[in-house]
């Protein structure tokens, strides 16, 4: 007698990742399982394909099949976009529907920023204009947070201005007014993140003495 098998069924594919975050952004590496359920399965009918506007995806790598289901990974290491379609048949020719995965960014890199203006433990008795510029292709301004405090005036935060730049902003603060109350110490704090959640932070603390010296003590032994 001769034996053979009837497969209309086709093959069911599935992926999971290891995270899914809302904003598709991500600052660690995003490991994809692919799991496949099928009788009369190939691997090497499996396929993953890139969409256009996606950079170049990894292999798939290290099948291994339970009996009926098969499993195997796509792990997206290196920085990039990526959007892509898993597709795929049996070995009588039963195809898959697409799995279509939306675009995510892999962004492992923090922002730059760059303090002028003002150093750290410097005092001034002229004009200052401190300025913060942040960098970085996947910003996320509403996400950071700058002050300048007079420590030495009820901690009054002055008022800066944004402006666009190339790959991220500048912040801007008007020339200090010239004004006895003014004097003081003062701490310019910022911390700055992307839509990925990368941060970088930086705290510059200098003091005006235009009407006459001001101090402060790093660590003091006791408080009056």
């Amino acid at each position: 007698p001769i034996k053979f098998s009837i497969d209309m069924t086709a093959p069911a594919c599935e992926i999971k990742f290891n995270s899914n975050n809302e904003n598709g952004f991500y600052n660690s590496p995003r490991i994809g399982e692919i799991v496949v359920y099928e009788h009369n399965f190939d691997p090497l009918k499996i396929r993953a394909e890139k969409t256009m506007d996606s950079d170049m995806l990894p292999e798939i790598k290290g099948w291994e099949s339970h009996g009926d289901v098969h499993k195997a990974k796509l792990e997206f290491r290196n920085e990039g976009e990526f959007s892509f379609i898993i597709s795929g048949f049996d070995n009588v020719g039963n195809a898959f529907k697409g799995v279509e995965i939306d675009k995510f960014i892999i962004d492992l890199i923090n922002p730059e920023m760059v303090v002028s203006g003002v150093m750290d433990s410097v005092a001034y008795n002229g004009d200052i204009f401190p300025e913060i510029y942040v960098t970085d292709k996947y910003l996320d301004f509403d996400s950071c947070k700058v002050s300048l405090l007079n420590e030495s005036n009820d901690k009054k935060d002055m008022v800066f201005i944004k402006e666009v730049a190339e790959d991220g902003y500048k912040i801007k603060y008007a020339n200090i007014p010239k004004s006895r109350e003014y004097d003081g110490i003062y701490t310019l704090s910022a911390l700055i993140s992307d839509k990925a959640g990368n941060t970088v932070t930086k705290t510059v603390k200098f003091s005006i003495n235009r009407f006459g010296s001001t101090y402060y003590l790093r660590n003091p032994l006791f408080k009056n």
